[in-house]
């Protein structure tokens, strides 16, 4: 890994990198999940999962300030000592091994059912594995990089959708907080899964450049997703409506069906196709953070 100086990264790309980290394959099923527990209000579920990442920020923040030279990995083995340390690096570092597979296995799925039907399981893994071992050998000024670039991407993409508003019915969301108060933070907590991923700020906050202001990209970055997940979720919500939202495994694909767009055929192969690529670097950030995470965990004992 290269030190912290030769990947510095600038606010945006701090922001670009939590978004793309958190934004995955999970978030074209999500108004399926939360639909079924709190129906009509699951858009409202979705928002306040958004407290889980909130948390995060706010605990990063607070350690930036007494350890803003240190990550998460040293801060853990600065308090808790290096073998106590080490055992909860390991379940930190479990976070994203877990995450990384879950969306390895998410792509690998789209992959071979929008994009490349004719390539086996094996091979996609394989391209898969290859494209993240690269990436973390560009190092995490590049992944920056990178991640700017697909941040706009995925904010034009997912802002398209918007058409389904002149398509659905104000009753597919009526009666607001009908499904009751208990169902709706209940799948709020569901929906906190799909926020997982904003760990990664833990990692790399040393790596900004200016960290007089840390709390100004990542709080941004969690009001992107807020407004994602909610925005997403909402619209499937108002397009399908409570009932109908239950059927597709991933509802949110069916928004693409109704986007017309000027001498393309299928826009929802031309989503998939660029989405792919989203989450392909999203499969990077994971494999940077895991590799990064297992290289600073291991715990060293002096046996004599």
């Amino acid at each position: 890994m290269k030190n912290v100086r030769e990947n510095e990264i600038t606010y945006q790309e701090l922001t670009s990198i939590i978004v793309g980290t958190v934004l995955g394959v999970g978030i074209f099923g999500l108004p399926n999940r939360l639909a079924e527990i709190s129906k009509q209000d699951c858009w409202i579920s979705a928002a306040l999962g958004g407290v889980y990442p909130l948390y995060i920020v706010l605990m990063c923040i607070l350690i930036s300030k007494k350890y803003p030279q240190d990550n998460i990995l040293s801060v853990s083995k600065n308090v808790f000592g290096n073998f106590l340390g080490s055992i909860l690096n390991l379940l930190y570092t479990s976070v994203f091994f877990v995450n990384l597979i879950s969306l390895t296995s998410g792509v690998m799925s789209l992959s071979r059912i929008y994009i490349v039907p004719f390539l086996s399981a094996a091979k996609v893994s394989i391209i898969l594995l290859l494209l993240a071992v690269y990436g973390v050998f560009l190092g995490l000024k590049v992944i920056g990089r990178i991640s700017e670039f697909m941040y706009y991407l995925t904010v034009f993409l997912l802002t398209l959708p918007l058409i389904a508003l002149n398509f659905g019915s104000i009753l597919n969301i009526c009666p607001i907080f009908g499904s009751g108060m208990g169902n709706i933070l209940k799948a709020s907590l569901e929906s906190c899964f799909s926020y997982s991923g904003i760990e990664i700020l833990l990692l790399i906050y040393p790596n900004v450049k200016e960290k007089g202001n840390l709390s100004m990209p990542a709080l941004k970055a969690v009001l992107v997703i807020m407004l994602i997940y909610t925005n997403l979720t909402f619209l499937t919500l108002y397009f399908l409506g409570p009932d109908l939202i239950l059927k597709p495994y991933f509802p949110v694909m069916l928004l693409n069906e109704i986007v017309k767009l000027p001498y393309l055929n299928s826009f929802r192969f031309f989503f998939m196709y660029l989405w792919i690529m989203v989450t392909f670097k999203a499969v990077i950030n994971y494999y940077y953070a895991l590799t990064f995470s297992i290289s600073n965990s291991t715990i060293k004992l002096n046996l004599k």
